[in-house]
């Protein structure tokens, strides 16, 4: 009767043992999931950071190419505006030339 009880007990204790085992074995995994799920999400951070930077960057470019762009339009009119202006004068010099000399 007695070696039943203790065995029982030993088992009961083998039992517990092995349950506390796994239940260690369980949170431990849990743990490491966390971390790599951790990991991952600053990896994914860092990654979608940096696609923000490159694409603030293209934008700045493409930027600076409209603003060049249009500079050198002005610059372009200007010329052609003083062209023109020029043209006038001289047009204007010959007719009173022409002028002058039919009095």
């Amino acid at each position: 009767m007695m070696m039943k009880k203790k065995k029982k007990k030993k088992k009961k204790k083998k039992k517990k043992k092995k349950k506390k085992k796994k239940k260690k074995k369980k949170k431990k995994k849990k743990k490491k999931k966390e971390e790599e799920e951790q990991e991952q999400e600053e990896v994914q951070e860092q990654e979608d950071e940096e696609e923000q930077e490159e694409q603030e960057e293209e934008q700045e470019e493409e930027q600076e190419e409209e603003q060049e762009e249009e500079e050198e339009e002005e610059e372009q009119e200007e010329e052609q505006q003083e062209e023109e202006e020029q043209e006038e004068d001289e047009e204007e010099e010959t007719s009173f030339d022409l002028m002058s000399r039919s009095r």
